[in-house]
Parts: structure tokens; sequence; C-alpha cells
């Protein structure tokens, strides 16, 4: 039912615009720390925002979810968001602090209230994820004096977002939502390939490769709104299965062709929106912590995999992924789930 919800939908673009600028602010922050500071204090303001806006989210969606906050919380860092620009002309950390929890507030709250309800809530997740990205690469190119007038644009949403405290008892049927063991071993996946991914956008950023990065971001983009799409017509573990293996390949050969690179993001980033409806299914009533499960904690997890020296295992991690996707392609059919 595409045209279903549409009250739902008009709020997941909003939330989405929120999510634009949310990206954009840290970007633009973390920009004007590399123009303006020496390289170890680049290198504390990227890892402060890191840890802040990713590592943080699962406990902190916890706590949002035990409390019902998600609706309080989304209208304070709208409203909180124009402020961290000009802060950073007075205390460049403690605004780059300040944009790493709001970012984490934000995903989880945005994230939770954009699945709401029970029509196109893989379209609606893929509404809200899909213009992060393109905030983030905006903002490296854009400057604080700009931008400031940009983000303003986030008093406009707080004021326009309809919020409901109101959460589902169960999640529909039709998505077919794999098993706990099953959803786990996607997420392990989901890390693997994250590496694979980070990996190659820290090498075009090394190689200011400005083309390339907007290709990518414009193909995770895509990917996050195809792949929401595809979980509202297809079961979850089938399209899951799909974009993992097909994203994981690919990704080890980014360097023969941009081609690979591309597709291999956008089908990375299309099983985001279904790996959320998977934890939706199995805790509906924690929607900021199936969020934070995918949004924050594999992202994490795939960033620290990034820092670890993997390359004697590189020859064998196509074997690996193989293996994994085999095991639990079996599993999904064996359960009759795919």
């Amino acid at each position: 039912m595409i045209f279903g919800g549409r009250n739902n939908i008009r709020n997941a673009a909003l939330l989405g615009a929120g999510h634009f600028l949310n990206d954009l602010t840290a970007a633009v922050l973390l920009a004007y720390s590399v123009r303006t500071s020496d390289g170890a204090t680049t290198s504390v303001h990227f890892t402060l925002y890191a840890v802040l806006a990713f590592a943080t989210q699962l406990p902190l969606a916890l706590f949002i979810d035990r409390y019902r906050l998600s609706g309080v919380l989304i209208r304070a860092v709208l409203l909180l968001m124009p402020v961290l620009i000009p802060l950073a002309s007075l205390n460049l950390t403690v605004a780059v602090i300040l944009a790493g929890v709001v970012s984490s507030a934000y995903h989880v709250c945005g994230g939770a209230l954009s699945v709401e309800g029970e029509y196109n809530t893989g379209l609606r997740s893929g509404i809200f994820n899909a213009p992060g990205i393109i905030g983030l690469t905006a903002g490296s190119f854009i400057i604080p004096e700009v931008a400031v007038w940009i983000i303003a644009a986030a008093w406009i949403i707080a004021w326009f977002i309809n919020i409901k405290t109101e959460l589902p008892q169960s999640t529909p049927a039709s998505h077919h939502a794999p098993e706990w063991h099953d959803v786990l071993m996607f997420v392990l996946l989901l890390v693997v390939a994250f590496r694979s991914a980070i990996w190659d956008i820290f090498h075009l950023m090394s190689q200011d490769d400005n083309i390339t990065l907007w290709g990518v971001a414009i193909a995770a983009s895509v990917g996050k709104l195809g792949g929401g799409l595809l979980s509202d017509y297809l079961r979850i573990s089938r399209v899951l299965l799909l974009t993992l293996m097909s994203s994981a390949l690919l990704l080890q050969f980014t360097d023969r062709s941009k081609l690979f690179l591309y597709v291999g993001i956008a089908l990375l980033q299309a099983s985001i929106p279904p790996a959320i409806l998977a934890f939706r299914a199995r805790i509906p009533q924690l929607p900021g912590s199936a969020n934070a499960l995918v949004l924050g904690f594999a992202v994490a997890l795939g960033g620290i995999v990034y820092t670890l020296d993997l390359e004697a295992w590189q020859p064998y991690l196509i074997g690996i992924y193989s293996v994994l996707l085999g095991l639990i392609g079996f599993r999904l059919w064996k359960t009759k789930s795919f």
C-alpha cells in the first residue's frame, strides 16, 4: 500500500530533513576543525564526535525507550542544532561534543518516530535515513557563515513535526522477521561490510576525490530508499540476505572499478531499513533501540574493525562472507523464512 499512511510519510520526510540538517551540522563543525585546528586537535574532535554520535546510541536508546522520551527529545535537539555553529566560534570542542550528543539522540528518536504505525514502515525508514549522508557530504563544502542559515530550518521542522507517543504492540506479520540468531548473524555481516565501506570512504577522503565522494553519497541515499521500499513488499530476511551478500562481495573489488564501489555502497545501505525492521519486529516496544542496534552499534563496530590490522586476512574475507551467507541462507530455507 504505497499511498497508505500519508501523514506518516509526511512526518518521515520532515524527520529526514532534520537528519540532513543534523549531519550537515556535524560535517560543518568537523570541516571547520580541519581548517582552523592543528592535526592533533582535529583528530581529537573526530574521535569525540564518532564515539558520542555512534557508540552512545544503544545505551541512550534504552533510556529513551524506557521513559518514552522520543517525542520530547526530537524537538529539543532540533532547536539546539542551529546554536551549535555560532557556539563553535567560542569553543569548538564543546560544539563538537554537543553535536555528537545531538546526533546520537536524533538518530535514536527520529528513527523510532519514523517507523511508527503499520503502513510503509520500510519506506518511511528509508526516507528518514536517506538524507543523512547527503548532509554529511554537503557540510564538508559549506562555510559556517552560510550553514547557520540553512540549519535554522530545524526550527521550522520542530514546529511542524507531528509527534505520536503510541507504540505498536506488534509488527505486521507480513514482514516475516527472521529469528534472533539469524538477525545477529545479519548484524555480523553488516559490521564486516561496514568495515569495507569505511575503508573505501577514508581512502577517497585522503585523495580529496570529491566527485567520487558525492557519487558514494548519492548511491547510499538511493540505496536506503530502495531497501526501505523493498522491505514493504518482500520478506525482510530476503532483502537482507540479497543486499548483504551482494554488497559484501562487491566492496572487495572497488579498486578495479568505481561502479563496484557505487553499487556496493547502494546495496549495503539498502540493508539498513530491513535490518531496523527486523529488530523492531523482535523488540516492538523498543523502537529507538532497534534503530540504535543498526545505525549506532553496527557502524561503531565496523569502525573498530576498520582500525584492526586485517590485511593478512584479506584473501580469506570473501570465503568467510560466503560461508556466513550460506549458513544464513540454508537456515532461512530450512525454516521457510526466505
